[in-house]
Protein backbone atom coordinates (compact mmCIF):
# COMPACT_ATOMS: atom_id res chain seq x y z
CA UNK A 1 0.00 0.00 0.00
CA UNK A 2 1.36 3.38 -1.02
CA UNK A 3 1.86 6.00 1.68
CA UNK A 4 -0.61 8.84 1.04
CA UNK A 5 2.13 11.44 1.60
CA UNK A 6 4.67 9.83 -0.69
CA UNK A 7 5.66 12.03 -3.58
CA UNK A 8 4.61 10.31 -6.79
CA UNK A 9 6.02 12.87 -9.20
CA UNK A 10 9.03 11.94 -11.34
CA UNK A 11 12.41 12.87 -9.85
CA UNK A 12 12.96 15.54 -12.53
CA UNK A 13 9.77 17.35 -11.46
CA UNK A 14 10.60 17.05 -7.76
CA UNK A 15 14.05 18.53 -8.29
CA UNK A 16 12.73 21.50 -10.29
CA UNK A 17 13.15 24.83 -8.48
CA UNK A 18 10.16 25.95 -6.41
CA UNK A 19 8.74 29.42 -7.10
CA UNK A 20 6.37 31.00 -4.59
CA UNK A 21 3.80 33.30 -6.22
CA UNK A 22 2.51 36.03 -3.89
CA UNK A 23 -0.34 38.41 -4.68
CA UNK A 24 -4.01 39.07 -4.08
CA UNK A 25 -5.15 38.64 -7.71
CA UNK A 26 -6.04 34.97 -8.15
CA UNK A 27 -6.20 35.25 -11.96
CA UNK A 28 -2.61 36.51 -12.07
CA UNK A 29 -1.46 33.75 -9.71
CA UNK A 30 -3.11 31.12 -11.94
CA UNK A 31 -1.43 32.57 -15.06
CA UNK A 32 1.96 32.70 -13.36
CA UNK A 33 1.55 29.12 -12.08
CA UNK A 34 0.78 27.96 -15.63
CA UNK A 35 3.91 29.71 -16.91
CA UNK A 36 6.00 28.05 -14.20
CA UNK A 37 4.67 24.65 -15.32
CA UNK A 38 5.55 25.40 -18.94
CA UNK A 39 9.06 26.51 -17.94
CA UNK A 40 9.55 23.41 -15.73
CA UNK A 41 9.40 25.13 -12.36
CA UNK A 42 7.27 23.96 -9.47
CA UNK A 43 5.07 26.67 -8.00
CA UNK A 44 3.00 27.37 -4.94
CA UNK A 45 0.61 30.28 -4.47
CA UNK A 46 0.16 32.59 -1.50
CA UNK A 47 -2.60 35.17 -1.21
CA UNK A 48 -1.52 36.55 2.16
CA UNK A 49 1.69 37.44 3.94
CA UNK A 50 1.00 34.71 6.50
CA UNK A 51 0.64 32.07 3.76
CA UNK A 52 3.86 33.23 2.15
CA UNK A 53 5.71 33.13 5.46
CA UNK A 54 4.57 29.53 6.03
CA UNK A 55 5.66 28.55 2.50
CA UNK A 56 9.08 30.17 2.96
CA UNK A 57 9.61 28.41 6.29
CA UNK A 58 8.32 25.01 5.21
CA UNK A 59 9.47 24.77 1.60
CA UNK A 60 12.34 27.25 1.16
CA UNK A 61 11.46 28.34 -2.40
CA UNK A 62 14.20 29.24 -4.85
CA UNK A 63 12.52 32.62 -5.36
CA UNK A 64 9.33 34.58 -4.80
CA UNK A 65 7.32 36.37 -7.49
CA UNK A 66 5.48 39.33 -5.95
CA UNK A 67 2.50 40.38 -8.07
CA UNK A 68 1.74 43.93 -6.98
CA UNK A 69 -1.85 45.08 -6.84
CA UNK A 70 -2.78 48.61 -7.81
CA UNK A 71 -2.28 49.72 -4.22
CA UNK A 72 1.12 48.09 -3.93
CA UNK A 73 2.08 49.16 -0.42
CA UNK A 74 0.79 46.02 1.36
CA UNK A 75 2.73 43.60 -0.82
CA UNK A 76 5.95 45.62 -0.64
CA UNK A 77 5.66 46.00 3.13
CA UNK A 78 5.08 42.24 3.44
CA UNK A 79 8.12 41.56 1.25
CA UNK A 80 10.25 43.84 3.41
CA UNK A 81 9.09 42.24 6.67
CA UNK A 82 9.73 38.75 5.34
CA UNK A 83 13.18 39.65 4.04
CA UNK A 84 14.13 41.22 7.38
CA UNK A 85 12.63 38.62 9.72
CA UNK A 86 13.28 35.43 7.85
CA UNK A 87 16.31 33.19 8.15
CA UNK A 88 16.13 32.78 4.37
CA UNK A 89 17.13 36.36 3.60
CA UNK A 90 18.87 35.32 0.40
CA UNK A 91 15.66 34.25 -1.33
CA UNK A 92 15.27 36.55 -4.35
CA UNK A 93 12.02 38.49 -4.70
CA UNK A 94 11.00 39.49 -8.25
CA UNK A 95 8.37 42.23 -8.28
CA UNK A 96 5.79 42.34 -11.08
CA UNK A 97 4.15 45.76 -11.29
CA UNK A 98 1.99 47.97 -13.47
CA UNK A 99 3.69 51.03 -11.97
CA UNK A 100 6.16 52.45 -14.47
CA UNK A 101 7.41 55.55 -12.67
CA UNK A 102 11.03 55.32 -11.47
CA UNK A 103 10.13 56.04 -7.84
CA UNK A 104 8.12 52.78 -7.69
CA UNK A 105 11.11 50.86 -8.99
CA UNK A 106 13.37 52.56 -6.45
CA UNK A 107 10.96 51.87 -3.60
CA UNK A 108 10.63 48.18 -4.51
CA UNK A 109 14.40 47.77 -4.76
CA UNK A 110 14.94 49.59 -1.45
CA UNK A 111 12.45 47.23 0.20
CA UNK A 112 14.34 44.13 -0.93
CA UNK A 113 13.33 43.31 -4.50
CA UNK A 114 15.93 41.57 -6.63
CA UNK A 115 14.28 42.53 -9.92
CA UNK A 116 11.33 44.71 -11.02
CA UNK A 117 9.34 43.82 -14.13
CA UNK A 118 6.62 46.00 -15.65
CA UNK A 119 3.17 44.66 -16.57
CA UNK A 120 1.97 43.72 -19.05
CA UNK A 121 4.73 41.20 -18.66
CA UNK A 122 7.31 40.47 -21.28
CA UNK A 123 7.35 36.69 -20.78
CA UNK A 124 10.85 36.30 -22.24
CA UNK A 125 12.19 38.87 -19.79
CA UNK A 126 10.45 37.11 -16.91
CA UNK A 127 11.91 33.77 -17.95
CA UNK A 128 15.39 35.35 -18.24
CA UNK A 129 15.00 36.87 -14.78
CA UNK A 130 14.02 33.47 -13.35
CA UNK A 131 17.02 31.79 -14.94
CA UNK A 132 19.40 34.34 -13.37
CA UNK A 133 18.24 33.56 -9.85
Amino acid sequence: MQNEFQNTQPASVCSAPLVAIFGINSDNRILLSALMDIWKYRSVEAESEQELARIIEAENPALVLVDLSFSFSEELAAMRRLKRANIHKNIPFIVLSGHVRPEYFSLAMAMGATDYLIKPLDFERLEDSLKKM
